[in-house]
């Protein structure tokens, strides 16, 4: 739902990519985008994040072609040919379109074409003489090498147009593939907008749901081939996951947004809705921006949980299969998946508990890893239990039996994001806060202590109350600098008040007897 107003402003006709696009090319869906165009079949649609304001679509190159047939695949993966479909209104009155005393755009901001290609950094254009509109790019520096091919329009007060990249034993095709896109470029009409906002606004006639208008836009800004669900806090956005995947994802957000709600009250009613985006597989993920070593993550600024299904990774099992193994307590894909869904659906919630900022990370990445062994009942569609971490208790146990890459707890408490997040510790940050967490919130004899029992109540009940004092200090509009200087002093605040008067060597100590007993939650749960 990109940019409505300009093509309801200009009632445009489309141009050739509403025509039968030829064999090798489609026609792009999307008709509350401002564009419309054809573009090649050899080339998959990848979403765009909500936050996205100038690119109307991005497509990658499927299969690995003959011309880049010397690349590994690993290489291929790296440099596959991409597709990017930019529009927007140039501003105006200032140099280059930045408005008359503007001389400095907002950062972000796309007003002329000297923006666009300012989001490209260490790229240069060069326009060809012979044909107006139509760019080189190439790397910046007097012998910079070419990298792709720009096209350039310009109608109806708008600036639109593609661009592309890919490795040089391609660019033959890529500059044919640009020049037909290009070409079939044209502004979207006022009766094709019309007709796909009614076909949205009738999905949601008479519906109770809230967050009604997040749901219309992040419909309308659906990629080829992904589809959506509603729950009632969430939008799952998914690419031909599975029916018994989707009821499951469904089921289990409501039950572990209750559970997450009852143990940490917001700060003030959560008024957000959250697009849920399950990927087919690892690559696709990745493609989106998932980052590396990662099976999931929880984008604040676009306000998206972003994960991949587990089950691209496994064969696939026919129903008789997949009830012999549910049966017998083995672990399936959608497990896996659901892992993922759990601790990632925890950092969404606290982020707006808390009053939209993150806890330190051992509490976040801690309490996240501990909700993702929830076990939810199939009868009342609640959570039964919290197991053992399947990902994580192993690796716990081992470091609190032998010592052996333990995290003491002064480190893992006092770390800051550099030092939880280092590539070389992360994994043993993670299993310690998992441990940790773990131990405080299922242990009985920590449970009864008097002082290790209020340890992660304080910590998010102090975090929530000094950021929410420290912003009404700060006046009705706080500044980004002092949202950061504010979260810093709560956590700091939180961390003193949870751990005053403990005696951190006991603590720990316990805490390491706990973890040299943790047993594989499969085994526990036969047992039962």
């Amino acid at each position: 739902m990109r940019n409505l107003a300009v093509a309801l402003i200009a009632a445009l006709p489309a141009v050739a990519a509403a025509a039968q696009a030829p064999a090798a090319y489609r026609a792009f869906e999307n008709k509350l985008a401002p564009v419309t165009f054809q573009y090649p079949t050899a080339y998959e649609e990848l979403p765009l994040p909500p936050s996205e304001q100038v690119l109307v679509a991005r497509y990658v190159l499927l299969d690995q072609p003959a011309e880049l047939g010397h690349l590994e695949p690993a290489q291929f993966t790296l440099a596959r040919p991409r597709l990017f479909v930019f529009h927007f209104e140039p501003t105006g009155a200032g140099k280059d379109g930045a408005p008359a005393g503007d001389p400095e755009p907002a950062a972000g901001r796309v007003g002329s074409f000297a923006d666009l290609l300012a989001r490209l950094p260490g790229i240069v254009a060069f326009e060809d003489p012979r044909r107006p509109g139509f760019y080189t790019l190439r790397q910046e520096g007097a012998d910079g090498g070419r990298l792709g091919f720009l096209v350039r329009r310009q109608q109806g007060g708008a600036e639109f147009g593609v661009y592309g990249f890919a490795p040089a034993d391609y660019h033959r095709q890529l500059q044919a593939q640009l020049q037909f896109v290009g070409r079939s470029l044209g502004l979207t009409s006022v009766v094709a907008v019309a007709r796909a906002t009614d076909e949205i606004d009738r999905i949601y006639d008479r519906s109770d749901l809230r967050f009604i208008a997040q749901r219309k836009r992040a419909r309308g800004d659906l990629a080829r081939g992904w589809a959506a669900v509603d729950t009632a806090n969430y939008l799952i956005v998914h690419h031909g996951a599975s029916a018994e995947l989707l009821r499951r994802l469904a089921r289990d957000l409501e039950a572990m947004r209750a559970l997450y709600e009852r143990a940490f009250p917001p700060a003030a009613p959560i008024d957000r809705l959250a697009v849920v985006r399950v990927c087919r597989n690892r690559d696709e993920y990745h493609l989106y921006g998932g980052p590396k070593d990662s099976s999931g993550f929880w984008h604040p600024g676009n306000e998206e949980l972003v994960l991949f299904d587990h089950a691209s990774l496994a064969p696939k099992l026919d129903e008789a299969a997949r009830r012999r193994l549910e049966k017998a307590n083995v672990r399936l894909p959608d497990d896996d998946t659901l892992v993922v869904l759990y601790h990632e659906a925890f950092h969404q919630f606290i982020h707006y508990a808390v009053g939209e900022f993150p806890p330190h990370d051992w509490f976040n990445e801690g309490y996240g890893d501990h909700f993702a062994g929830a076990r939810i009942a199939e009868a009342t569609a609640q959570v039964q239990r919290i197991e053992a971490n399947p990902w994580r208790w192993q690796l716990a146990r081992e470091m609190c039996a032998t010592g052996k890459d333990f995290v003491p707890l002064a480190d893992l408490i006092g770390a800051e994001h550099a030092t939880f997040y280092n590539a070389a510790r992360k994994r043993f940050f993670y299993a310690a806060a998992w441990s940790f967490v773990h131990f405080l919130e299922t242990d009985a004899a920590a449970k009864a202590h008097p002082q290790w029992s209020r340890i992660l109540p304080t910590y998010f009940g102090v975090t929530k109350d000094k950021y929410a004092a420290a912003l009404r200090r700060a006046g009705p509009e706080p500044t980004i600098a002092a949202r950061v200087v504010a979260g810093f002093n709560a956590r700091k605040a939180a961390l003193q008040a949870a751990f005053a008067g403990v005696d951190m060597a006991a603590l720990e100590q316990a805490w390491r007897r706990f973890g040299s007993g943790l047993k594989d939650p499969a085994t526990a749960r036969r047992g039962r």
